[in-house]
């Protein structure tokens, strides 16, 4: 059985033992880590522990199953350590492992200490006596070869000026839908001022004898309907459209909204593409040659 602890209460060596003694083990091995009172020349006064505990107990748990791999005889491990303030000549780790035979414990002991100080996320801050506190470095902890990647394959390339604009761009739309979403949008009728025949039945003889010619641009939408369908459409240089006209504004507004989010560099660019198709005619000035005269009279005057 393993027993494992993060905890800011004293160790207890005889406590921590007798969780792994058994009768069927012959052996019981133990290491116990405490705080020096120097280093270096200068006095310690405490060691300050600090732990991300869900995950040093987790890799404490890995360290167990691996030990057990390696000896299967194994009965018990008790892997405990000490949090916070850890005054000097106290236990700050306490490893038990019990065994049937002594070798095999006495390994498994060594084993378990020197990986646990490569692997688990414990800190450790010595504090001196008249000189300011260093936190230690683990210079037994496992480092990992960073990977080298190819610029090309980054596709975020901006500053972290720019990322944070996107990301508050992104929240806004976000909420901007959510709002939207919570909006309950009523068709007004026709107004009581219009004095038009209706009935409940649409058929032939509702329809008018005389065909009218239709008009591309549809005048029948509210005003503040066509005043979006403008807008929307002058922004991104689109021609009217005759059908589905709600879901094309839909559609070209969340297309703006998204770009805008994603990328709002980019919308001075479509300013100044809209600023460019509008194509400015200069007068031309001609010079006409006598010939040239001459050539135009004759023409007018077979015209007439």
């Amino acid at each position: 059985m393993d027993h494992l602890k993060l905890t800011i209460d004293k160790l207890s060596i005889e406590a921590i033992s007798e969780l792994v003694i058994n009768d069927s083990c012959g052996a019981v091995s133990l290491f116990v880590g405490t705080t020096r009172d120097n280093f270096e020349g200068k006095k310690v006064v405490r060691l300050e522990y600090e732990a991300y505990e869900p995950m040093a107990l987790k890799s404490m748990k890995s360290i167990c199953d691996e030990m057990r791999n390696k000896w299967s005889t194994l009965h018990g491990i008790a892997i405990y350590h000490r949090l916070g303030n850890v005054p000097c000549g106290e236990a700050s780790i306490v490893i038990a492992v019990s065994s049937p035979h002594r070798r095999e414990s006495l390994d498994a002991v060594a084993f378990c200490i020197d990986t646990f100080k490569g692997n688990v996320p414990v800190w450790k801050k010595e504090v001196y006596e008249g000189s300011e506190p260093v936190w230690k470095e683990n210079v037994e902890c496992v480092k990992r070869e960073s990977i080298k990647v190819d610029n090309s394959l980054v596709q975020i390339n901006v500053n972290n000026e720019e990322l944070t604009k996107r990301i508050q761009n992104f929240i806004e739309r976000k909420r901007e839908q959510v709002n939207m979403s919570n909006i309950i949008d009523f068709i007004p009728g026709k107004s009581e001022m219009d004095d038009e025949e209706s009935c409940a039945r649409w058929g032939p003889q509702t329809v008018p004898s005389i065909p009218k010619s239709e008009s591309y641009e549809d005048t029948t939408l509210p005003q503040s309907i066509r005043e979006r369908v403008l807008a929307v459409e002058a922004f991104v240089n689109n021609a009217p459209v005759s059908t589905d006209v709600y879901q094309r504004l839909k559609a070209v507004e969340d297309k703006i909204a998204y770009l805008h989010s994603i990328s709002p560099e980019y919308a001075q660019f479509w300013k100044r593409n809209q600023q460019s198709n509008e194509i400015k005619q200069e007068p031309v000035e001609y010079t006409y040659s006598a010939d040239d005269i001459d050539r135009k009279i004759e023409l007018l005057e077979k015209l007439t």
